[in-house]
């Protein structure tokens, strides 16, 4: 099955997208922080979004990362956006994955992949709800958000 997120498939067996005002981690929330911080024009808590995709087979999580209000794609902003990658890898460890998979200044999207985050994946997918404020439904590749 595929997630599809701004036209890019991405491979899972169930996934789940989350506005970063509902998750609570704290790491994910220093890390939004952070990217707002080096990158001001426009993400806000309710445009940047992480998807969590879930694949049984390899008992994996990957994060992607995105924002639909994304303008910061100047040279000079370019640098920002690499130090937050270089800071995205230093949070999430060494065996993470960390992939640049969109930047478009014309549509204003951006998409970061981190393939093997350092999240363990309940059981139960309801379960996801450890890592919210708040949740809504569970969400199956291929159905919309």
């Amino acid at each position: 099955m595929k997630a599809e997120i701004f036209g890019k498939l991405f491979t899972c067996d169930k996934y789940k997208p989350i506005p970063i005002r509902k998750i609570k981690d704290k790491s994910l929330r220093e890390l939004y922080k952070i990217f707002k911080t080096l990158l001001p024009d426009h993400p806000d808590e309710d445009n940047t979004v992480v998807y969590f995709l879930h694949r049984e087979e390899e008992a994996t999580v990957d994060l992607i990362w995105t924002c639909t209000h994304f303008e910061c794609t100047s040279p000079e902003e370019i640098s920002g956006i690499v130090y937050f990658l270089l800071d995205l890898q230093w949070h999430m460890g060494p065996m993470a994955e960390i992939h640049l998979d969109l930047l478009d200044g014309f549509w204003e999207k951006l998409i970061i992949t981190v393939y093997n985050a350092p999240f363990k994946f309940p059981k139960r997918f309801k379960d996801v709800k450890n890592l919210l404020v708040d949740y809504g439904e569970e969400s199956v590749c291929g159905e919309t958000p």
